[in-house]
């Protein structure tokens, strides 16, 4: 995704331009990434609702709640206590170790504990909602190449 064609100006200054490049390359992997992942939650979402899944109760959510809040229940209510799948917790631990490493998405860290409507073995895909809502409603942060200085991050996060 080659955005310094759109920027005239990029010419008269050779670390813009080294930068422009980078951070097109950048914006190219994270499109790619991202449209996996589109494809990925799409499938999820269009496979939990062939599944009769049950309502959360009213002292957890008013209302049926969201198909994610209702797959959540379900996995809670059916493999809580029972072993998860082979390297889920390894993997919920990597997870965290991302979040915290991302200035950006470190606020998630707070999400990693058992909550009334869920435990462990939906607690990764409570978090990976709270990540896709952020995309989805356009107030994630688009990530910078990492040698691009650390008061522009600075500015980006006020």
């Amino acid at each position: 995704m080659n955005t310094s064609k759109f920027d005239y100006d990029i010419m008269y200054c050779g670390s813009a331009y080294d930068y422009e490049e980078k951070r097109s390359e950048l914006l190219s992997q994270l499109s790619t990434r991202l449209t996996i992942f589109n494809f990925v939650w799409g499938s999820f979402e269009s496979t939990a609702k062939l599944f009769p899944l049950p309502a959360l109760p009213k002292y957890l959510k008013r209302g049926s709640g969201s198909i994610v809040d209702r797959s959540i229940w379900y996995l809670k209510q059916h493999y809580g206590p029972k072993p998860r799948i082979a390297f889920y917790d390894n993997t919920l631990y990597l997870l965290r170790r991302l979040l915290e490493a991302n200035e950006f998405y470190s606020k998630y860290c707070k999400e990693i504990k058992l909550h009334n409507f869920a435990d462990l073995s939906g607690l990764g895909l409570h978090i990976v909602r709270k990540i896709r809502n952020e995309l989805a409603h356009g107030s994630a942060v688009m990530p910078l190449p990492d040698d691009w200085g650390e008061d522009a991050k600075k500015v980006l996060k006020s």
